[in-house]
Formats: C-alpha cells, sequence, structure tokens
C-alpha cells in the first residue's frame, strides 16, 4: 500500500515531522489543542483542531500523487483545485512549483479539504525527540493557479487545522490503514476562486460504479517521477466497492466505508504521487460538479487491477463528520442537494453557488473572525467578552445566511 506522497528531492523538506508534531497533539486527549472542549461532528467522531503554525523540522517527506494518462488542464476548468505548499523554502531559488506536495479541494471560500496523511506521519521527532530541534514552519494555499511556477492565482495563510477524533481523543486516520484519511484546512482569509460542493445524500446516483469521474492535480505523470508544473486532469470510471475488496485487488486494505475507487483496471489511468489530498469530482446534470473524494493511495500508479483509492468523502460517517465540523468552524453548509446525473435534467440543483460572491465572502471571513475571538475568549475564561463574541457571532451567522 503506498499513499500518494514520493521522496521527490526536488520537494523535500518538513512533512515529515510537522506530521508527527500534529499527532502528538491529536493523540493528547479529549480537548483540543486550543484548550476547547471537543465538538461532536458525527455518532463517535469528534473534531480536532491544530493552530496553523504547528512545530515542524527539515524531516523526510515530500509531494503525493500526480496524474497519470490524462491531459493538461486549468483551474478556470476546475476552479476549486488547491495547491498545498510550503511557506519558507529550505533551499535558495526554490519556487511555488519546488515546494508544492498535496493538493487539496475548496469547499469554501475559506476551508479546503485534504488528505491526512499530508499532515501526519509517526516519524521520530528529530534526533532526540525533543521540541529543540525544530524551526517554526508555516504553509501556504494556492488557489486559482493552473502552472505552479507562475505568480498569478492567489496565495493564502493557513490558519488551523482539523482532523477527526474519537471520544478518547484518539485520531480516526489511521497511517497503516490510511481510513479516515480526510482533514480540513482553514484559511486566513477568503480564496476568490469558486468552491465545490460535496456530494449528499440522495446524490449517490452521480457518483455510482460505472459512472465518470474526473480527478486533477500537479502530481507524477508516471511512476518515475516526471512532474509537470501545469495541473493535470484525467477522467476515470467509479469502480463498485465489492470488485476493489476482490483479491486480485486490495482484497481487506480497502475499506468500503471510509474509502472509494476509481481508475481502468485495464491500467493507464490514475493519480499518482503528489496528487495526495486532490479532488476527484462527479459531473452532475445541468453543469457542474460534486467532490466525492480525496486522493489517498493505491498500488503504483496505473497498474492493471491496482485502481486509485480515495477517502469516501460523500458518504457517511466522513460526509456527516466534515460538514458538521466545517460548519462549526466557517458556518458554511458545505454538503450538496438535489444534484442528479448527467442527461437527467436541464438546469443545475438549486444550491449551486453562483459565481463570484463578494459580500458572501466577507460575510464568511467576518463570522471566521468572530468565532476565532469566541474561542479566544472561552481560552481566558472571561465572560464577559464571551458574551459579547457569542452575540458576534450569531449576528455574523446571520449574514452569511443573507448574503450566501
Amino acid at each position: 500500500m503506498d499513499n500518494r506522497r514520493s521522496a521527490r528531492t526536488r520537494r523535500n523538506a518538513a512533512v515529515g515531522s510537522l506530521a508527527a508534531a500534529l499527532a502528538l497533539l491529536l493523540g493528547a486527549g479529549t480537548a483540543s489543542a486550543d484548550g476547547a472542549e471537543p465538538v461532536q461532528v458525527a455518532p463517535g467522531v469528534y473534531l480536532e483542531s491544530v493552530p496553523g503554525d504547528a512545530p515542524s523540522g527539515e524531516a523526510g517527506g515530500g509531494p503525493s500523487a500526480k496524474i497519470v494518462g490524462g491531459n493538461p488542464t486549468t483551474t478556470f476548468e476546475w476552479p476549486w483545485q488547491a495547491a498545498i505548499l510550503f511557506k519558507r523554502s529550505f533551499t535558495p531559488g526554490y519556487t511555488d512549483y519546488d515546494r508544492q506536495y498535496c493538493g487539496g479541494t475548496l469547499v469554501a471560500p475559506s476551508i479546503v479539504v485534504s488528505a491526512a496523511h499530508c499532515f501526519y506521519d509517526v516519524s521520530p521527532l528529530g534526533d532526540d525527540g525533543g521540541d529543540d530541534d525544530f524551526d517554526r514552519v508555516f504553509f501556504d494555499v494556492v488557489t486559482g493557479r493552473s502552472v505552479l511556477s507562475a505568480n498569478d492565482g492567489q496565495k493564502l495563510k493557513v490558519s488551523a487545522y482539523s482532523f477527526f477524533v474519537d471520544e478518547q481523543g484518539e485520531p480516526l486516520f489511521d497511517p497503516s490503514e490510511l481510513t479516515w484519511d480526510a482533514v480540513f484546512i482553514e484559511l486566513e482569509t477568503s480564496s476568490a476562486s469558486e468552491p465545490i460542493k460535496i456530494a449528499g445524500p440522495g446524490e449517490e446516483a452521480v457518483w455510482a460504479p460505472g459512472r465518470t469521474l474526473f480527478a486533477t492535480g500537479w502530481g507524477s505523470l508516471d511512476e518515475f517521477g516526471d512532474y509537470p508544473e501545469q495541473l493535470h486532469g484525467v477522467d476515470l470510471t467509479r469502480i463498485a466497492d465489492d470488485v476493489c475488496t476482490e483479491p486480485t485487488k486490495y482484497g481487506a486494505d480497502f475499506d468500503p466505508e471510509t474509502m472509494v475507487c476509481a481508475g481502468e483496471l485495464a491500467g493507464g489511468k490514475d493519480t499518482c504521487f503528489g496528487d495526495s489530498g486532490g479532488p476527484l469530482v462527479a459531473p452532475i446534470a445541468g453543469g457542474g460538479f460534486r467532490l466525492v473524494g480525496s486522493t489517498s493511495w493505491g498500488d503504483g500508479c496505473a497498474r492493471p487491477n491496482k485502481p486509485g483509492v480515495y477517502g469516501r468523502l460523500a458518504d457517511d460517517p466522513m460526509r456527516t463528520a466534515l460538514g458538521e465540523g466545517i460548519e462549526e468552524v466557517a458556518g458554511v453548509d458545505v454538503i450538496g442537494s438535489g444534484a442528479l446525473p448527467p442527461g437527467t435534467a436541464t438546469e443545475p440543483p438549486p444550491d449551486t453557488p453562483p459565481a463570484g460572491n463578494p459580500a458572501c465572502d466577507t460575510a464568511q471571513s467576518k463570522l471566521q473572525r468572530a468565532k476565532r475571538k469566541l474561542r479566544r475568549a472561552r481560552d481566558a475564561e472571561r465572560r464577559g467578552k464571551i458574551k459579547r463574541a457569542k452575540r458576534k457571532v450569531r449576528r455574523a451567522k446571520r449574514a452569511v445566511e443573507a448574503a450566501c
């Protein structure tokens, strides 16, 4: 089982130790990293947040899967595509192309969904495990850019990372089994790019077995590490769960509760190293798409009988956990409704977001700021400030509902 990250030396940086630091934070107990009580987002599932300035050091790690058998494309066609990269370079002259190591999907103006394995690792924390071995490393998210070395689009700072844990505070993501391979990232400011909604209840037909899905990313064009600067995309076929659990495919390694398969059983088309966390989307009637999964793992790239495996974002329990968690953090509903497969309707579903809504973006940004102030007030146990902060959050939520 290979997760879709590679040891690409030109991008080798601090992923491993950052992930290990996050692992310690996530396993510290039921209270979240900022001291607040954990929030239940699904039965037995709780939200755990880690500040975006988590400690890290220079250690192993690298980018995730790329596209095999696809074609160059642009963020004009796939506007929700995001690139996650190191904010600071460890080598002079590095560009954003060199710093990119995972993909992500914009599901709200300030929220990006990605793969947990991009941020979580069990490697040792430096030579002796001490914090003195680490610098503080920050990450950026780039949206609206097709060629990584270009300067267009937006480069946005990360505010926090949110994972899912059980009642004991233990991460649900299993780095050995790659179950619950999902995380969402809160941005400090909103992206101007168009987000995509996660396929919701009643929309299972749009990503049923046999349907055509699409994956995008800046990952390798083959197993040997040919990494393009241009975004690539590929059309894939959704493969039934019972096929992926066959012994000649993935057997018991495939978990139909938290994973979904897509690719070609004959081989030739797949995501690959460098694409991890990027979107797997399904077209819907009347135009538009729904998010179905995030690139997770596979045996090699585009091999026969070894299709790509993706986090099952559009089905419970992960769908409810993501929806409730993002609603809690950003006050935005990211779950779709009413979509049908192509050819069964002539109009997009009513919840399709309009292209470009500055009032909505502004309202959501204000809501995020209000929620951050409320968290700080709770941490300081200042009753007066908590009451005022709660009022501001309520007003900000009403503004989001009116504008969005």
